[in-house]
């Protein structure tokens, strides 16, 4: 059976920081795809799957999850934005950075 995306943000089934179409949409953009490029979907679905676990297994994250029910470490309420120490990121949304990571 294949493994199947679910990027909406804040589930408390969620699996994977951006959808196959997002990491596409990337792709088509970098110079270098390596094996994205010859991927099947369904290994491309396990990658972004894959990612996203390793992110939330290997960093730890500052703030804290925006609800104790969402399956992933984000979204997160309290963490400033990268380059605005004055702004919070959005407590309903995965920011670009974190999906361009995923993607890699």
């Amino acid at each position: 059976m294949a493994l199947t995306i679910i990027a909406t943000v804040g589930s408390a089934t969620a699996n994977s920081y951006l959808t196959l179409a997002e990491a596409e949409a990337y792709f088509e953009i970098t110079l270098y795809p390596g094996s994205w490029a010859t991927a099947t979907d369904d290994n491309k679905n396990i990658a972004l799957v894959m990612a996203t676990r390793l992110l939330d297994e290997q960093i730890q994250w500052e703030g804290l999850p925006t609800d104790d029910t969402q399956a992933l470490q984000w979204p997160r309420e309290y963490v400033t934005q990268r380059n605005n120490s004055n702004d919070f990121y959005d407590n309903d949304e995965i920011p670009i950075w974190l999906k361009n990571a995923t993607a890699e």
